[in-house]
Formats: structure tokens, C-alpha cells, sequence
């Protein structure tokens, strides 16, 4: 998929699989029992897609998504090309009378299981914003019954496709004429980038659990040239990154190194603390100037109501080395 504009207008495609057979006697809508889909992305949000600047979100041929007929263990991959969604495997109504629930997630996952859906691993980030989409990782539920909509089962409106991620935004932007090269970039959280699974209840209910075996991951380099790279002036340089939601406070350690005019600064802070809900977006402003590192109000927008808390952070950046 690709997506336009940082919180772009949600996407709405139909997504079709065809079949042939007859199920039930309890008659149909216009003869058929097919399972018809739709799909959207919650609005406002980063989709899981590259993210660009043109504001448009379509999906891109080959796009997966998994769907999880009611009472099955394994989903049914639905692929896209050419404008349509195909099912790997025909697909019908269990029933034309009674109410089914059904869960679909993003990207499929070949091995996935309704209990134990492998998500990507987060520690393998790039820190850019136009590949979020390759480690983002998206999931919905609808219950209905055939009669609701001719048989189609929509995945839209308060039903859509969210986010289980949290999203991290920061731009760097340097405060004088001053070139400024970005030396690098950690993160260090309790839990921010342990690989996890997500999961369905029987009831449709989602939820993300730690993976079986998985080796604790609390921290985070942002990839940069050995030379550093220079922090552009009007743009600033910003890090994306995606985190495992946290129902209790976490407190990230940043930290930064830079050159300013053959001088090294190495700057740190823990005051980047939040619970880290899944499907909200938290921003800061990050401005650098001679040796201090001053992080401006900080946005925390959810992906879907765009709710704002405000505060201020000053942090002292420490010369390294005459």
C-alpha cells in the first residue's frame, strides 16, 4: 500500500470473494451467499502504507489481509491487484439469519492463528517515516449478519481497520545559521521494542502479548552515516518510530550526539513519558541551539479524535571532548 499526507483521509475499498456454491435454503439477497467485504482505515491515521506528502492512501498490488471466518483458527489471505480483492479460498456464509463475528488484521501473516498472530519486529526500524508501513501492523472486528448489507461484511466507520502500535514523531530543527550535523540517535524504553503476537478472543476482542521466546528489546539506534548528517533548516530531521502500547507509564531515555562547528554535544532526557496507547500518535519539537537541546511542546493526537496534551522540556547538551 501507499499512502499520502501524515493523517490523510481514510481509504474505503471493496474487497470480493467469489463463490460458486449453495449453502443454505433460507433463501439469499440477489442469489448469491458470497462473503462480500469492505474495508477502511480509521480516519485520520497514518496507514500502515509508505507515507508521503501527495494526501492520497490507496493499496498497491499484492497487498495482503488476513480474514478470520467465524469459529476458524486460521485465516483466509485475500490478495489485491488490479483494483480487486480475491480470496485464496472461496468463502461463504455459515448462516443467512444469524449474527457472526469476523477479524481480519494487516499485513497477512502465512502461519497466524487466531490466538497468535506474528507482528514485525520493531528493533529492525529504520527511523524514517516512509517505511512505518513494512513494521506497522493494523487489526478490526466486525459482527453482522447477511441481511445487514446484502451480505457484505464492513469493515468501516467505528468498525474500521486501527492501529495496535503506538506512533513516536520527533523533528530535530536547528535554531541558528549554523549547520548542525546529527551524530546520533538512541532510544532506550522498558519494552518498547520487544517482538510481539497479537491475538483474538473468541468474542473478537484484540489484543497484543509478548511472543513466545522473545528476547527483551528496551532500546533503539537510529541508523546514521559515520560522517553524521546535517540537520536541514527549514525541514529539520525527523525520526518516526513505532512502539509496543503500554498500559503503565514508560519513561524513554533520549539521547543525542552532534557537532556544531567542530565542537561534539552529546544531550539526554527522560522526560519523554507517557502509556504509550495503541493507536495514538505522540510529536514533539526538538530545537538545537549552542549546546541545548530544547524540547518544545509536546502533541499527543490520537489517530482517530486528535486529542492534545501540552508541556515543555530543556535539556542542557554537554560539550564532548576539546
Amino acid at each position: 500500500m501507499k499512502t499520502g499526507q501524515l493523517m490523510g483521509v481514510a481509504l474505503s475499498l471493496m474487497m470480493i470473494a467469489c463463490q460458486q456454491e449453495v449453502v443454505s435454503e433460507q433463501g439469499t439477497v440477489n442469489g448469491s451467499e458470497e462473503i462480500r467485504l469492505r474495508a477502511a482505515i480509521s480516519d485520520n491515521q497514518v496507514s500502515r502504507t509508505t507515507a508521503q506528502e501527495n494526501g492520497e492512501t490507496v493499496f498497491a498490488s499484492n497487498d495482503e489481509v488476513g480474514l478470520f471466518m467465524p469459529d476458524a483458527e486460521s485465516p483466509v489471505q485475500f490478495l489485491y491487484d488490479e483494483g480487486e480483492w480475491t480470496a485464496a479460498a472461496q468463502q461463504a456464509w455459515p448462516g443467512l439469519i444469524s449474527d457472526y463475528t469476523f477479524c481480519a488484521f494487516y499485513p497477512y501473516q502465512e502461519d497466524a492463528m487466531r490466538d497468535y498472530i506474528p507482528m514485525p519486529d520493531l528493533s529492525l526500524q529504520t527511523g524514517n517515516l516512509e517505511d512505518i508501513g513494512t513494521f506497522d501492523f493494523l487489526a478490526a472486528t466486525k459482527t453482522c449478519a447477511f441481511s445487514d448489507a446484502d451480505g457484505e461484511v464492513s469493515f468501516t466507520g467505528a468498525d474500521a481497520f486501527k492501529h495496535v502500535y503506538s506512533l513516536l514523531l520527533i523533528t530535530l530543527t536547528d535554531g541558528d545559521d549554523v549547520a548542525t550535523l546529527l551524530k546520533s540517535a538512541d532510544f532506550t524504553g522498558a519494552g518498547c521494542f520487544t517482538l510481539h503476537a497479537y491475538r483474538f478472543t473468541e468474542s473478537g476482542d484484540g489484543e497484543i502479548i509478548q511472543a513466545q521466546d522473545a528476547e527483551a528489546k528496551d532500546a533503539w539506534a537510529l541508523p546514521v552515516a559515520e560522517d553524521g548528517e546535517e540537520i536541514p533548516d527549514v525541514t529539520g530531521r525527523q525520526i518516526a518510530l513505532l512502539l509496543n502500547p503500554s498500559d503503565t507509564e514508560v519513561a524513554l531515555d533520549f539521547t543525542i550526539g552532534y557537532e556544531r562547528e567542530g565542537v561534539s554535544f552529546m544531550a539526554s532526557t527522560q522526560a519523554i513519558h507517557h502509556a504509550f496507547a495503541g493507536g495514538y500518535c505522540y510529536k514533539y519539537q526538538i530545537r538545537i541551539n549552542d549546546g541545548m537541546l530544547i524540547v518544545g511542546d509536546p502533541e499527543i493526537s490520537a489517530w482517530q479524535s486528535g486529542e492534545v496534551t501540552e508541556g515543555d522540556l530543556v535539556v542542557e547538551g554537554a560539550p564532548q571532548g576539546e
